[in-house]
């Protein structure tokens, strides 16, 4: 158990470096506006994490009704942030 909640807080440290380092590298090197680098870089960010929590934290194969589920759920809470 503790183990999964380590491998867990790993992988929100990799999402959390990846949308800072995809952030500059939008904004910075590339020249696109922050307000169009963000959606690109959210995007990414949760692609990574679902793959990291999927083959990482609970080490369990994919498929597609578990991808649509977190596609529809991430959407929805997008939009009610």
């Amino acid at each position: 158990m503790i183990d999964k909640v380590f491998r867990y807080g790993l992988s929100a440290v990799a999402n959390f470096a990846f949308v800072s380092l995809a952030s500059v590298f939008f904004v910075e090197w590339v020249g696109l506006l922050p307000v169009y680098a963000y959606p690109i870089v959210l995007a990414l960010a949760y692609i990574l994490k679902y793959i990291l929590n999927l083959k990482f934290v609970f080490k369990k194969a994919g498929n597609p009704q578990n991808l649509y589920r977190f596609i529809v759920y991430v959407i929805f809470f997008w939009l009610q942030n």
